[in-house]
């Protein structure tokens, strides 16, 4: 992405056409981590006030530079 961008400053969404959760990502951390790494959720069973339970952001920019 960087190679192919064209402006001197850029932003990108970078991710997947999947959705993920917060759990997987921070499971996939531990994974990459090991031991030193543990999952805390501090939000309750709903998160907390103005918490977006899912969120797809749109790659296409990113996508478009191949």
């Amino acid at each position: 992405v960087a190679d192919r961008a064209d402006a001197s400053v850029n932003i990108y969404n970078l991710g997947t056409l999947d959705r993920i959760s917060v759990r997987e990502i921070a499971e996939k951390v531990v994974r990459a981590h090991g031991e030193k790494a543990r999952i805390e959720f501090t939000g309750g069973s709903q998160g907390w006030a103005g918490d977006v339970p899912q969120l797809l952001l749109s790659i296409d920019r990113a996508s478009g530079l191949g």
